[in-house]
């Protein structure tokens, strides 16, 4: 009987070592694309444990999590390049989650590559079509590159979306506004840049009777006044905006 169970026993572990190895040898493509370990010389001892506690983990198992948490890594201790090929290799490895597009543009956004980082952001939306701050980052990143009517169609998007519908999709999300106040904000400045200042304005007045606190509403409405010609309405926003915190 003793024997028995330990024949059981040793089959299932060359069978578990045997899937360990198999899976070790397929994934060596991924295992040779992870990036060098950087120099740890101008870097602090809990850095250097998080990226090779990080790293260790992708190389021994690089599932898509493991390779984009090593990525998230790499980007909060301003490795760029080595982040963007952990956030590519991730991506790779699972073409089907959002997760490592969104943070692949977001580094992008760092980056100032608005191209890059909306065609990420496109990818995202293809996949999660109610992910509302990709759609946001879309609209910021055409407006970047010029194309302002697709800007203004995605942020008249998020504008007409109830604030609970994003609160409940992303409960993650931490704010001291609704995604809509910036969207309106971000609309308006766009109007503003197209000299329709009477369309920019009546979006900010609304705004700022649903969100009194929000600093940069104010301002915008000094300058949108400074160009109307009206110096003292707007030198009164201006003192106002400078009274509230800068959100962004």
């Amino acid at each position: 009987m003793k024997k028995r169970k330990l024949l059981v026993f040793l089959s299932i572990f060359i069978i578990c070592l045997i899937a360990f190895i198999i899976r070790f040898l397929t994934n060596g493509s991924y295992r040779q694309q992870l990036p060098e370990l950087p120099d740890f010389e101008a870097v602090s001892k809990s850095v250097r444990k998080q990226i090779i506690s990080a790293n260790r983990k992708a190389f021994f198992y690089t599932s898509s999590n493991n390779l984009g948490r090593l990525g998230m890594v790499y980007h909060s201790c301003a490795y760029y390049e080595k982040a963007d090929k952990c956030y590519q290799l991730a991506w790779k490895k699972n073409p089907r989650k959002w997760n490592w597009s969104y943070s692949l543009g977001y580094l992008n956004l760092e980056l100032g590559d608005s191209n890059a980082a909306n065609e990420n952001f496109r990818y995202v939306v293809n996949l999660d079509p109610e992910n509302y701050m990709a759609l946001y980052y879309i609209a910021e990143t055409s407006r970047s590159l010029g194309f302002n009517d697709i800007s203004k169609n995605f942020l008249q998007k998020i504008i007409s979306l109830n604030n609970n519908d994003i609160d409940q999709s992303y409960p993650f999300r931490d704010n001291y506004f609704p995604l809509q106040t910036y969207a309106k904000f971000r609309l308006a400045r766009i109007l503003m840049d197209e000299y329709r200042l009477d369309s920019a304005e009546a979006i900010l007045n609304k705004l700022i009777e649903e969100q009194p606190k929000f600093g940069p509403a104010y301002r915008l409405l000094g300058n949108i006044n400074t160009k109307k010609g009206d110096f003292s309405l707007s030198e009164r926003y201006n003192i106002l905006a400078n009274d509230l915190a800068d959100y962004t």
